[in-house]
């Protein structure tokens, strides 16, 4: 989207986050296959207690996926799925750990859909600056 908002977050974690993100898509896709950033800005559908406004990012992979089972675990410190496919490419099971916190202490929401054998898509919302500044007026100003 052309002419997308500042947004409120630290701009380093942000980026690490990011990173992380597009890297397992990389890693975790076969050779011929897609990892797509998909970036807009949205009302906030996904956090009733967040920001009214915020960007909406999605990196998708259409690589191995990931079994309902791991799924529950996903998000978990040391977690690598069973999979040979996935136990080939070197990974200390932390990076979406780490992922969900700094979006988490940014102000976001983090969350994925994904079928195993067909890909997966992880998404992740930061606070828009002005939506975030309005949130905070609206907490210290007197009713």
């Amino acid at each position: 989207e052309p002419d997308l908002p500042k947004v409120w977050g630290d701009y380093v974690r942000l980026t690490q986050a990011l990173t992380n993100l597009m890297s397992n898509g990389y890693k975790y896709t076969p050779i011929g296959g897609t990892v797509t950033l998909h970036v807009s800005q949205a009302k906030n559908i996904w956090d009733n207690t967040g920001v009214a406004e915020v960007l909406h990012i999605a990196v998708q992979d259409n690589g191995y996926g990931i079994s309902p089972v791991d799924q529950k675990k996903i998000f978990t410190k040391f977690f690598r799925a069973e999979d040979s496919s996935i136990r080939e490419s070197p990974g200390t099971g932390l990076g979406l750990n780490i992922f969900i916190q700094l979006i988490e202490l940014s102000g976001g929401k983090a969350w994925f859909e994904s079928e195993l054998g067909k890909g997966s898509t992880f998404h992740f919302t930061v606070p828009v600056a002005r939506a975030w500044k309005a949130k905070e007026q609206e907490a210290v100003s007197p009713s």
